[in-house]
């Protein structure tokens, strides 16, 4: 028992230091505030190896508002300027990175966002 209890306490370790040094992916909008009709910049970083990114944006009603695609820049961030939502209310933004080797068109899982981030537009 004693032994087992050992193994599983090295491998929670093992896992938790190993994760410890991976940078988790981060997604922002400005300004913030953020007020209808505003131009705004959605941002991310620590999107790892330069590639695509799509990115999802859904009202209160989890319909889509928006959505785009942008190239991740060699020190793992992205950008896009848009628009402000036109209606007062609670947004989600998620970002669905290429999961692709890079050969061609962009394979992404879109049923597993990398991040998911919520802002309110007033």
């Amino acid at each position: 028992m004693r032994f087992a209890v050992v193994v599983l306490a090295l491998f929670a370790l093992l896992v938790s230091s190993a994760q410890a040094g991976k940078i988790k992916p981060t997604v922002s909008v400005a300004p913030s505030p953020t007020h209808v009709g505003d131009a705004i910049t959605i941002s991310g970083c620590g999107y790892g190896d330069p590639k695509d990114v799509y990115v999802y944006i859904y009202n209160s009603s989890d319909a889509l508002v928006s959505g785009f695609a942008t190239n991740v820049h060699t020190d793992g961030c992205w950008s896009f300027a848009s628009q402000a939502p036109s209606v007062a209310g609670t947004y989600e933004i998620y970002v669905f990175p290429d999961r692709s080797s890079g050969d061609g068109s962009g394979t992404y899982k879109f049923n597993h966002p990398t991040v998911e981030y919520d802002f309110i537009v007033s």
